[in-house]
């Protein structure tokens, strides 16, 4: 399990929707076998770069490897 922490006091928007209530301070991903899960990804997964792509500031984060 990675956690990754916002890219200023909030995430900014994830699949095009605001997450400003999302103030927890960290998220929390499975990255396996070069896929990323977590509780919004399809069954299956995304790969590491259409996960980023989802995101507002998905080039800063950084899964440790």
């Amino acid at each position: 399990m990675i956690s990754f922490g916002p890219a200023g006091p909030f995430f900014g928007k994830y699949r095009d929707q605001e997450t400003i209530n999302w103030n927890n301070g960290n998220h929390y991903v499975v990255v396996r076998d070069g896929r990323v899960y977590d509780a919004f990804t399809p069954k299956g997964g995304e790969s590491i770069a259409e996960y980023k792509a989802k995101r507002e500031y998905g080039d800063i984060i950084n899964f440790g490897f």
